[in-house]
């Protein structure tokens, strides 16, 4: 896509699917300049701003543009970004530590105006936003059933994203409930979409996620192919800090599927060339495995 030949609307809602929030926070704000003389599509680019300014952790500046798309909202009569608005004020408020039952106001209206709209795509958004606000407040369960009504409306709507994040944010609460089996299921099902979408960045970190669910689930050998993938995606968006976690886990990860090639028994410490049980030798074991990162991946999930 030429950043030259399209509308800067539509190019940072394109940036924020994709993962590139970032670059979306700056065609943005370009974009919210350009259309003073368009207040619906001004209203729809400042809650897009919003949303970057939130995702790049300024929680603040997200609130304040969320006030200021509410009231033109409002005062052009434009239902589902006034829903958005307040969604995305309720959003901020958890984030900044307020009560959960003010939050919760925000949403119950952004909820209340989303479904007089009509549109269950917002409404998705609505309810995903309000999951987290859930989740922010250590109640998971709720959490998990607000997500879970979320990924359906998106999946009614064809809003993919939406419906990806769903499934992120439905994975995140049934690790805190210690389902990890169906969190494992849920992050392969957002990977699928964000995939098809394009967005690099938070398929790759849910594959990293997932990577350190099996992890917990002694499913070594699966854990250490899926964060190779993760590590290969975060390469890709250059991110120095997630290469260096996943180098990490990858490296804990074949530490804990070592084994005796005599007796089987599981070799945890790094280095060991000797089985602390049979005492046999593991110094071919290791020149072996360290082959292991060179091997091509060719699993796609």
């Amino acid at each position: 896509m030429s950043k030259k030949n399209v509308d800067p609307l539509e190019l940072g809602e394109r940036l924020l699917i994709t993962g590139e929030t970032s670059e979306a926070e700056k065609v943005l704000r370009r974009a919210t300049r350009m259309l003073k003389n368009d207040k619906r599509r001004l209203a729809d680019a400042m809650i897009s701003l919003g949303v970057a300014f939130y995702r790049n952790g300024k929680v603040k500046r997200s609130l304040k543009t969320f006030m200021e798309s509410l009231r033109l909202c409002e005062q052009v009569g434009y239902k589902p970004g006034v829903a958005r608005s307040y969604s995305g004020l309720g959003l901020a408020y958890s984030s900044l530590r307020k009560p959960l039952e003010e939050a919760l106001k925000y949403h119950e209206k952004a909820l209340e105006v989303a479904r007089e709209a009509g549109t269950p795509g917002v409404e998705a958004r609505v309810l995903s936003n309000m999951g987290i606000t859930y989740l922010m407040n250590d109640k998971p369960e709720d959490a998990l059933r607000i997500f879970r009504e979320a990924m359906e409306k998106a999946k009614m709507d064809g809003e993919r994203h939406v419906e990806a994040m769903a499934f992120t944010n439905m994975a995140g609460a049934l690790r805190v409930m210690g389902w990890l089996s169906e969190e494992v299921d849920a992050r392969k099902r957002a990977v699928m979409i964000f995939d098809e979408l394009g967005n690099v960045r938070d398929a790759a970190v849910n594959r990293f996620e997932m990577a350190f669910a099996l992890s917990q689930m002694n499913n070594f050998d699966e854990a250490a192919e899926i964060a190779e993938q993760a590590r290969k995606g975060f390469l890709q968006v250059k991110d120095k800090n997630m290469v260096k976690a996943t180098d990490e886990l990858i490296r804990k990860l074949r530490i804990k599927e070592r084994t005796c090639p005599s007796c089987g028994a599981m070799i945890l410490v790094e280095g060991l060339e000797y089985c602390p049980l049979c005492d046999a030798s593991l110094v071919e074991e290791k020149r072996r495995r360290m082959r292991l990162p060179s091997l091509k991946l060719t699993r796609k999930l």
